[in-house]
């Protein structure tokens, strides 16, 4: 985890340099951009907040620390994750939303996304750690297969319902930097088509680890959650 809060660090050092940037250029700062540091702070420090239960997310549990986790923790996650900040300093991109009703559909996409995310994890390292104990102030009982694997609550909407939690997050942040923005860019929208590249080969990956693991329970568990991220679409 070490990583991960150094990489997260200077996530968030970028995020203060670019919108610093914007302000020093056109000396003000939109609410698009204010809005989107606020969301992105949140995120880190709530996945700072929650760094135990991280422990048992797919990076930790299938892949060893290598070169692989080093450069995406130190690299890619600090500098390529802002790159919707990024583009509109650097191009120097004047956005402003003018609904507030928009605005506030953009934040509420945002925190759908972050309870799916959230509350997924959480309910899944909970399992882990006492399997016997209900979620959500006691509303949901853990429903599982021989033991094994959870499906109440959070993941009886789908398998990987964390992976359409982060790419929501992700398409409302790009979304803070394209709507109403005076020259399009699509820069913003790497980070949520990264997500869902990433997260679509995961979940084949993932699919066929736990068909070894589980055997059985794993094609009863398909039978009981059939979708895979997106509930009654995929």
């Amino acid at each position: 985890m070490y990583l991960y809060l150094v990489g997260g660090t200077i996530l968030e050092l970028n995020l203060l340099m670019f919108a610093g940037h914007y302000y020093e250029v056109n000396g003000h700062l939109t609410n698009n951009l204010i809005v989107y540091v606020i969301l992105f702070t949140f995120f880190l420090c709530e996945y700072f907040w929650h760094e135990y239960v991280h422990l048992y997310t797919f990076d930790f549990v299938a892949e060893a620390v290598g070169f692989k986790l080093t450069w995406g923790c130190l690299v890619f996650y600090p500098f390529f994750y802002p790159i919707g900040i990024w583009a509109i300093a650097e191009q120097n991109i004047p956005c402003q939303i003018r609904s507030n009703f928009v605005l506030f559909s953009v934040v509420a996409l945002f925190v759908i996304g972050w309870c799916l995310s959230r509350g997924a994890n959480n309910q899944k390292y909970l399992f882990k750690t006492k399997p016997k104990a209900n979620y959500l102030f006691n509303l949901i009982q853990p429903k599982t297969i021989n033991n094994k694997l959870l499906c109440s609550g959070f993941w009886s909407l789908s398998r990987h319902i964390n992976y359409l939690g982060d790419t929501l997050m992700a398409c409302s942040l790009a979304l803070l930097c394209f709507i109403d923005c005076s020259s399009k860019t699509y820069l913003p929208w790497l980070y949520p088509m990264y997500y869902v590249l990433l997260f679509i080969f995961r979940e084949r990956a993932d699919n066929k680890i736990c068909q070894k693991k589980y055997g059985y329970d794993w094609k009863e568990y398909c039978q009981r959650v059939p979708y895979r991220i997106i509930p009654f679409i995929y």
